[in-house]
């Protein structure tokens, strides 16, 4: 009997031992990057395009991007979501250094859609992914955030750095929330006359 227990004491030692390291290295290793896809996708600034960016971008991005304090979306402290961290979104006016001014259509579309920085930083569930977008409808909000409106107008606000939870930094680690992957084909235009339909896509 008092060898089973001790086998049993060794066992719970062990399984304490690799749980501690465990959690020690998902706190130091923190979220993991990835390689950023490389797409080909160029967008048509036209009226039409701004115009309905600019609609989609205030359902889309405004909520989180738009600071009071500059009246662009020079990024904001985020307390909406505690339990990921101390989350700060993003300045993404036009601007070459705090923004993303130096970016290209391709680069937008690929974090939009799948949530990953060129530099490869994964961006968890803080940031929304554009997963079903129509192709058009990405077009139009990259071409609203690469206009002339005041809202992107280049800023040099930089925000702090997240910093995210441990809750954010396991999940991510053991692959419960990882990067969506980019569409492989062309995602058409909804049908606006559906509103059930276009409810579900625009939420």
């Amino acid at each position: 009997m008092k060898k089973v227990f001790r086998y049993l004491l060794v066992f719970v030692l062990v399984v304490v031992i690799l749980a501690g390291a465990f959690a020690a290295y998902v706190a130091i290793k923190g979220i993991p990057t990835y390689t950023a896809e490389k797409v080909d996708f160029k967008v048509e600034a036209t009226p039409e395009h701004i115009a309905n960016g600019q609609k989609l971008a205030s359902m889309l991005c405004k909520s989180c991007h738009y600071n009071d304090g500059t009246g662009k979306f020079t990024g904001r402290k985020m307390d909406e979501a505690p339990q990921f961290g101390e989350i700060y979104s993003k300045n993404i006016t036009n601007d070459p250094a705090h923004g993303i001014g130096k970016w290209t259509d391709g680069e937008l579309a690929v974090l939009l859609r799948t949530g990953v920085k060129p530099d490869g930083t994964y961006l968890p569930p803080y940031m929304p992914k554009l997963v079903h977008l129509s192709d058009g409808d990405l077009q139009s909000v990259i071409a609203f955030l690469r206009s002339d409106n005041a809202w992107v107008k280049a800023d040099n606000t930089r925000q702090p750095d997240t910093k995210p939870s441990f809750l954010t930094k396991f999940l991510t680690t053991i692959g419960a929330m990882k990067p969506f992957p980019y569409p492989k084909q062309p995602i058409p235009e909804p049908d606006t006359t559906n509103k059930v339909g276009w409810g579900e896509y625009i939420a």
